[in-house]
């Protein structure tokens, strides 16, 4: 769960998170802790995640994805033949990127707004 505080609306809302029961679970348990030391943490795990990513079988999980967060898929390109793989949809590109990347940009800064102050001090005492 991840509270965040909406300007727009004045509220505090709850993000949904990818895998939120897992991640609850291995930072609130020792036995999952210990799970995220000696198996997660590993270059191996990642590499066998992205590798079943990365095939046609993992096009299942898309509908349920894009359900689950409520994306709007209109504002994407979908391939002719369907997206190939989860990985590929993950990276999926936005159609009309000019009107976009206004707002993008805006939501990118407030995301993290210490970061950009940080690095305009530093550039200030160049």
């Amino acid at each position: 769960m991840l509270r965040f505080y909406n300007r727009e609306i004045k509220k505090y809302e709850i993000e949904k998170v990818a895998g939120e029961f897992y991640i609850k679970w291995i930072y609130s348990s020792q036995v999952g802790m210990n799970f995220l030391e000696y198996i997660i943490k590993r270059k191996l795990t990642s590499k066998i995640c992205g590798y079943c990513c990365d095939r046609s079988i993992s096009t299942r999980k898309i509908k349920k994805f894009i359900n689950e967060f409520n994306i709007d898929m209109s504002q994407f390109v979908i391939p002719k033949n369907g997206y190939k793989s989860f990985n590929e949809f993950f990276c999926r590109k936005l159609k009309n990127r000019n009107n976009q990347r206004e707002s993008l940009t805006f939501n990118l800064w407030f995301k993290v707004p210490l970061t950009n102050l940080t690095w305009n001090k530093f550039y200030k005492m160049l």
